[in-house]
């Protein structure tokens, strides 16, 4: 596999900023002439390099909150557990490997005025199928979720950029007292990436300006946000060296607040920025990818202590990418069907 080259590692690095969010903007950005700018975001988008989606806010399409869901069956259950959380229409992230099934789901109130506590689908598959598993439930509040799949800081740490642009990035969340917006208007943004399949011949569209008027009032009222993802196992190495893993850390938080704390902690100590930190009932997840690849500035000192001044019962999973498998991969129109 080829190696990305430095222009090509620095417009993936302005995709994948939320701000700015201007396509020009974009390309000042990312320092690299406009039409070699717009020539490497059509491969990136063809080759599947990365993903183009829209992240709804979890109270748009009716969910109680989020729940990340980290578990590993018994060999004999592996398959019915993934057969069974594929079905699932809440799921929108589903990841699997030999050992490991990671899941997103946004859970919706099992029936209309019923308890918030009251919620469908968080654990889909019997206790009994699962030799270990981890859930945590953020409850709509979205400080609990500080960090939500935002790899531009993992990025930027990796092709030797300053400081990213924009991590890190939560969920979308609107005020409260607006109104949610129509479901189809929702249902037809949160669909917009799946109209046309990338390809050579396709014209791909990047600008809000091909959104109707309501989905782009949905966007500015905080809805819904336009977010790009790289694909993990098919964006090429750079400087000939590329993340080889996942690694999730469970723990509980010795006080309230630990992750915001720990998020500060290892982006000033060592310059670590996770793709997803998620904190509830005292119990925190985070995702990073791992090794630092040649060229990178290497992190100076261990890790580990500065999770221990924050989390106690830490546990480690580490998941080779190569056989992390997404099953499901931020399909979040899976949430409103037509």
């Amino acid at each position: 596999m080829r190696s990305l080259s430095s222009a090509e590692a620095r417009v993936i690095a302005s995709l994948l900023a939320v701000t700015p969010g201007d396509e020009v903007d974009r390309e000042r950005a990312s320092g690299v002439p406009r039409t070699t700018f717009q020539t490497i975001r059509r491969r990136a988008l063809v080759e599947g390099w990365v993903l183009d989606r829209y992240i709804p806010a979890p109270a748009g399409v009716g969910a109680a909150g989020v729940t990340i869901g980290l578990s590993q069956p018994f060999a004999e259950h592996r398959a019915e557990v993934i057969r069974s959380w594929r079905a699932d229409p809440n799921v929108v992230v589903l990841w699997s490997s030999p050992e490991t099934v990671f899941s997103v789901s946004f859970p919706r109130v099992a029936r209309a005025g019923a308890d918030s506590s009251q919620i469908s689908g968080s654990i889909p598959v019997p206790p009994g199928w699962l030799r270990r598993e981890w859930t945590l439930s953020v409850q709509t509040e979205p400080a609990g979720v500080p960090v939500y799949f935002d790899y531009e800081g993992a990025w930027s740490r990796k092709i030797g950029l300053g400081a990213p642009a924009s991590y890190p990035q939560g969920l979308p969340s609107a005020l409260a007292r607006l109104p949610k917006p129509n479901s189809g208007d929702l249902r037809s943004l949160l669909s917009f990436p799946f109209r046309t399949a990338p390809s050579d011949g396709s014209a791909l569209r990047f600008s809000a300006a091909h959104l109707t008027r309501p989905e782009r009032r949905i966007l500015d009222l905080g809805w819904a946000a336009h977010r790009i993802f790289p694909a993990l196992a098919e964006i090429p190495p750079h400087s000939g060296g590329r993340d080889e893993r996942v690694v999730f850390v469970l723990a509980n938080t010795r006080a309230p607040g630990a992750i915001h704390r720990l998020l500060t902690t290892l982006r000033r100590e060592r310059r670590i920025m996770p793709f997803l930190a998620v904190e509830a009932a005292g119990r925190v997840l985070l995702a990073m990818l791992s090794p630092a690849p040649a060229g990178a500035e290497s992190t100076s000192g261990p890790v580990l202590p500065l999770f221990e001044a924050e989390l106690r019962d830490i546990e480690i999973v580490r998941e080779p990418l190569d056989t992390l498998f997404p099953i499901i991969d931020h399909r979040y129109d899976r949430l409103l069907p037509g």
